[in-house]
This record gives structure tokens, sequence and C-alpha cells, in this order.
């Protein structure tokens, strides 16, 4: 069974949520997102992606704009304060097969994720505030079908 039909409203446009949209087109849906920020932010640390995810990425088609921006770890060492090893993994034979383990700054892979979902409406500054199940869609709100697509449902947002 396709999406196609289906509209979905995600709530979160973080990595979460952007990877969420690009699944769900893929797969038919029409998708909107709300989120709370006011907008995309250069906030945060950086993230590291093990080669489980950036496959994902790469099924999704976002795996070229993360690539472009990341750097990939091949060798993972830790060792205590006092400087005593503890581990060290050769990760690019570990997930070879699967995907490469790339790092990079979460807002970079926010940006590449944002552009490659591309017209798709994300809403900033604004968050859901009650969950209303309708007979008919509301103009004013968006709406998606639950599982059993007996009844449409739609979120009032602020």
């Amino acid at each position: 069974m396709r999406g196609d039909g289906i509209r979905v409203l995600i709530v979160g446009g973080g990595v979460a949520g952007l990877a969420t949209v690009a699944a769900l087109r893929e797969w038919g849906a029409t998708v909107d997102v709300v989120e709370r920020a006011p907008g995309p932010t250069d906030s945060g640390t950086g993230i590291y992606l093990t080669g489980n995810a950036t496959r994902m990425l790469d099924v999704l088609g976002l795996a070229e704009p993360v690539a472009d921006v990341s750097v990939e770890i091949t060798r993972q060492r830790s060792a205590s304060q006092r400087g005593r090893r503890l581990f060290d993994i050769d990760v690019a034979a570990l997930w070879q097969g699967v995907g490469p383990c790339v790092s990079l700054p979460r807002a970079q892979l926010h940006r590449a994720l944002l552009a490659g979902v591309g017209d798709t409406p994300i809403r900033w500054g604004r968050q859901p505030v009650a969950l209303l199940r309708r007979a008919t869609r509301s103009p004013s709100s968006s709406t998606t079908v639950p599982p059993n697509g007996t009844t449409w449902c739609s979120a009032r947002t602020e």
C-alpha cells in the first residue's frame, strides 16, 4: 500500500522529524511539519552517525548532502583521564558493507536534511495544542489519517 491520499502531520522539525518527512514522502504521503523553534539554528554540538544511520540516509536519498559536510571516522579510540587506553575499534571494518561512520556539526546535518526534504512546508514557531477528531478536513489545520483510516484527526496549532 502506498501513502497516496494520506496526509501526515509531523511534530518536530529536527533530525528525526526531517528523516521521517523524507521516508513518508518517498512512500507517497503528503507531509506537513510544525516546529516550535522560530527557525533553524546553528546551535548544538557535533553528532556521530554510525554505519546504519548513514545507510538509512542513503536509502532516503539524503546521503550525498550529509557526505559533503561530514568527516568519515574510521577508528575510535578511548582513554581514561590518566591516558590508559580503554578501547580501540576499527569502525570502518566493523561497519563494512553497511555504511561509513561520519561526524559533523549537528547544525550542518540539520541543514543538509532541510535541503533534502525540499519544498515540504515547515511551519516554524508553531506547535500543536490539541488533537481533534473530525468527520471532515478543516482548511485551517493539518490533518492526518489514523492507521485504520476511519477518522480524520486535525491538530490545532498556535
